[in-house]
């Protein structure tokens, strides 16, 4: 599943630059062509960003889920699923918001889209979200459960 993901997501960045590189239709002006690659183009650090901090949360969160159960001797669901999704959307939301926001940007222009200095508070602000949404998603992985074992 996790490298099922990473492909679609390889494959949405082919996407965009063929997209990109492909003439223009003939009744477009030059403008939108300028226009659609600035668009298209600048999503390409985001997505790079969003692929990179996907396989690394999603391969410690399904590692970490499977050590907890085997900690938990396969009890304490919410336990289990609470602590790798907490610790797993920590490591994806700080290589997400360094990657997307700093270090491409970087690495492509000589700057950053953000100052650095902001980092911990956009990288703060995301993990408080997912943290609330991984709190309230427990009831409905007991009735995943529940609805898988039937």
């Amino acid at each position: 599943v996790v490298f099922a993901g990473f492909i679609s997501q390889l494959l949405v960045i082919a996407l965009t630059w063929i997209a990109i590189v492909l003439p223009i239709a003939p009744f477009q002006g030059l403008e939108y062509q300028k226009a659609y690659e600035k668009i298209l183009a600048s999503s390409t650090n985001i997505v790079i960003a969003s692929l990179i901090a996907y396989l690394a949360s999603q391969y410690h969160d399904v590692w970490a889920f499977h050590k907890w159960k085997q900690i938990t001797q396969g009890k304490y669901l919410w336990l289990r699923n609470n602590a790798s999704t907490m610790i797993s959307q920590f490591i994806d939301t700080t290589i997400f918001i360094s990657l997307a926001f700093a270090a491409i940007p970087w690495l492509i222009t000589g700057t950053p889209i953000i100052e650095l200095a902001q980092l911990p508070n956009l990288i703060l602000g995301q993990y408080l979200v997912k943290l609330t949404i991984a709190v309230l998603d427990t009831p409905f992985c007991y009735i995943g459960v529940k609805l898988a074992t039937k």
